[in-house]
């Protein structure tokens, strides 16, 4: 009898499925998720301050662009490919007049608070965003857009249609400095809640100036 899966094997197979959803996906769909068709048959798709290469017949992800390399490489690990995929697996969006809710407002949200806290306001508040200035410094290095929000606050196109603000608070002499994560209320019709996790920590991660 098999055992149960490795990490590395959960991903490779969450990759292959979100592969196949996003082939099922119409050349308008794609296009409808802000994916733009190349003359050679691929898609290029803004992820952050970067352009996804998007093989969906040879099922490879790279990054596009001329851009220097991110210091861990210039490869685009599998959870940003899987993401990237979920992502273009969705419906294409349908215009809404859409409110910002944080990850708590969301009904099936509380037993993952703990994990979400752990991995993605802990995280950030504990390096990039532990003083006003190395967040504000990793912010416009990723282009994020300056909001007039909380003490600082700075919204990420992280996919085309799907922005995420952090909004970021001074501590005191008695409480360390406090962050937030804030999401359009549509969010869940482009990825999945656990997606969501997964893509807060790994915008915490380019933050921090982590490679793809």
């Amino acid at each position: 009898m098999l055992g149960p899966l490795q990490p590395q094997t959960n991903y490779q197979v969450a990759f292959e499925r979100g592969l196949e959803l996003a082939r099922d996906q119409s050349v308008a769909a794609l296009a409808a998720l802000g994916a733009e068709r190349a003359d050679d048959g691929t898609y290029r798709l803004r992820v952050l301050d970067a352009t996804f290469s998007v093989d969906l017949e040879r099922g490879a992800i790279s990054l596009a662009d001329d851009k220097p390399p991110a210091p861990e490489g210039a490869n685009v690990g599998l959870a940003w490919q899987i993401l990237a995929l979920h992502y273009l697996s969705a419906s294409p969006p349908r215009p809404s007049a859409a409110r910002w809710m944080s990850f708590a407002d969301f009904q099936d949200a509380r037993g993952y608070t703990p994990v979400y806290r752990g991995r993605v306001l802990h995280r950030l508040c504990g390096t990039v965003g532990r003083d006003r200035e190395s967040f504000v410094a990793a912010c416009h290095h990723l282009d994020g857009q300056p909001m007039d929000w909380a003490d600082e606050s700075f919204r990420f196109e992280v996919f085309p249609r799907l922005p995420i603000v952090v909004t970021w608070y001074y501590g005191d002499d008695e409480f360390p400095p406090n962050a937030s994560f804030l999401y359009r209320d549509d969010v869940l019709a482009f990825v999945p809640l656990e997606d969501v996790i997964v893509l807060s920590e790994a915008l915490v991660g380019r933050l921090r100036g982590k490679g793809w």
